[in-house]
Order: structure tokens, then sequence, then C-alpha cells
């Protein structure tokens, strides 16, 4: 199994957050959701002392093991908080009875599908999709070389036409794809324009470089890499799994929120998604399609690693145009 966590993370109690922050978001509307998480939601607060915009994502502890699943994520929040451009900041966090509350960074420029679908994203897409992907795999290399595994990257259901929610413990991976049609919140955010941040570290977890070892199913099923599909016969998965997820968000960026291996009525093209066999529309770059080819290879030992995509010349160019 993969590495663990063995500290834990004191939680200070719940009556503090309201002498630090205006939290009365309910009185602005119960709908005043600015996004939703592996396990809770998430909502705009504001910081009294500096009035500094920030985000409340509030968890309910709904089962036994809720709390110490979120105790991890507090845990890794901690690692890689303030120490990366396009990962997400974490501030605090406080307990009540039912509920953990994690105060974060406010992203106030919306999310990757959003911007997907935005009329500035069609005028340049291909472009901005180099850039967004550059820091995507920017982060993911601060990632690995901490040794975790993010395990749910990805741009949201507004992009998607047909998507699957978050797995259940006990699904298989037939009963994850079955269950079409339901909100699939993101985990890119803009804190600014053109710059994109990682978040929700609820899948999260640390993992051994030298092996694969993971073999437990966390995250959203249509970012499954086929090791994952090979589960529970194979030999597990790791940090090339996140790499994976990302060349779905890069093909769907291309591609208008198409995903390469899914058929019209929400299914898996098996096969495909097995053989790494997809189109592209025509008017995609060569340098774009080897990237993304690259970074959709079945076998996770060949698949293009960050780093290497931060050199490969497609985001690179764009890059240092910026």
């Amino acid at each position: 199994m993969g590495a663990a966590l063995c500290h834990l993370v004191p939680l200070k109690p719940y009556s503090l957050i309201e002498w630090k922050y205006d939290i009365s978001y309910i009185a602005r509307g119960k709908d005043d959701c600015v996004g939703s998480g592996a396990f809770g939601q998430v909502r705009p607060c504001v910081e009294l002392s500096s009035r500094a915009d920030r985000c409340v994502k509030s968890i309910v502890k709904e089962t036994w093991w809720t709390r110490p699943a979120v105790v991890q994520e507090i845990e890794l929040l901690e690692m890689v908080s303030g120490n990366h451009p396009n990962i997400v900041e974490y501030y605090e966090c406080f307990e009540e009875i039912n509920v953990i509350h994690l105060v974060l960074e406010y992203c106030s420029k919306g999310n990757l599908s959003n911007v997907i679908l935005s009329k500035r994203f069609k005028e340049g897409g291909e472009t901005l999709t180099a850039k967004i992907s550059y820091q995507i795999a920017g982060a993911l290399q601060f990632l690995r070389d901490l040794q975790i595994v993010h395990r749910d990257v990805k741009p949201g259901s507004q992009a998607i036409s047909m998507a699957t929610h978050r797995v259940a413990e006990k699904w298989t991976i037939t009963d994850c794809f079955s269950w079409q049609s339901r909100i699939m919140p993101s985990n890119l955010v803009f804190a600014e324009d053109e710059v994109v941040k990682l978040t929700d570290f609820g899948c999260a977890c640390l993992a051994d470089d030298a092996v694969q070892d993971l073999t437990d199913i966390k995250g959203t099923p249509i970012f499954f890499s086929p090791e994952i599909h090979q589960l529970p016969r194979g030999r597990g998965y790791s940090f090339p799994a996140d790499m994976w997820a990302l060349g779905i968000c890069i093909y769907m960026m291309l591609c208008k929120g198409a995903h390469p291996f899914m058929k019209e009525g929400g299914a898996l093209r098996t096969r495909d998604h097995h053989t790494g066999v997809f189109d592209v529309d025509w008017f995609t770059s060569w340098s774009a399609r080897d990237a993304l080819q690259w970074a959709l290879m079945p076998h996770p030992g060949q698949r293009i690693q960050p780093n290497e995509l931060m050199e490969h010349k497609w985001p690179h160019a764009s890059m240092m145009v910026m």
C-alpha cells in the first residue's frame, strides 16, 4: 500500500471561525456555492482582520471514516500550501460536532469548465490550452517530488455532456460508467486570468515512487487511466495516472469539451481506451497532437511525465511568449 501520514492535525473549535471570518453566506443565499469537492461544498467568506476574500470548504462527518480522511487532506494541504503558484493555498481549519471547515484561497475567475466554454477560449483555444497544460504539469511535478498522487484531476461537468460522479467505495469500474448525468465539480480553478490552480486533495495520497502500489479506486471514473481499469487484476497504479487525467483535460480543451474515449450515450469505448486510439479536430497542430498522444499513452511506463510535458515544444513555446 502507499505511504501513510501518521500525525494528527489539531483542529480549532468551530466557535473561533466566527471571530475570524464573516461566514454569513447563508444570509446571502444558500446557493452561494463556488464549488464542491470530495466531501463537501465550498463557499466564499471574508477574513475580518484583513478583509481578504477566502473560501470555506465545509465537510459533513457522515461516517466514522470521514474525519480521518479529512485529516489526511489537511496534512497534504499543509505540505503543499504556499509552495507552488498553481496549487491552491490552505490557511486553517475549524471543527464542530458534525462538520469540519477548511479555509482556503478564494479563486474568483471560475473553473476550467467555465473557461473551456467561454468566448475567449474559443478564439485562442490551443494557445490557452498549452499555457494551462504547462501550469497543471508544473503542479503535478511538484506533487510528484513530494510523493503525492492527486487522483482527481478534472475540469468540471459543464464541459462534458455525459459525466459520472465520484466513485463509491465498493463499485466496479462498470458501475462507475453506468451512473450517468451527475454533477462533476472542477478541481482546476482560476485565481487570475490564465493562472490555473489545482485544488481539492480529498482523494490525494502519498505513494512510493519505486512501485505502483495503489489499488483502492478513488477519483472520477471518466478520468481513470487504463491501469486503474485493470484493477483488481492489475498491479496497481501511481503517479502516471495523474498524467492520464491531464491528457483527458487537454483533449477536452482542444475539442470543445468532448471526451476522447466516450460514446455519444456516455459509455466507454473500452478497446480505444486501453489502446490509446482517439481522434482530434483537423485544425489541431501536430505538436499538440504529439503531446496529447504521449499523455494518453496506455502503458504507464511509456506515458509522458510532468516535467517532460513542460519541456515539450508545444506548451513550452506558449510559455515563452507570455
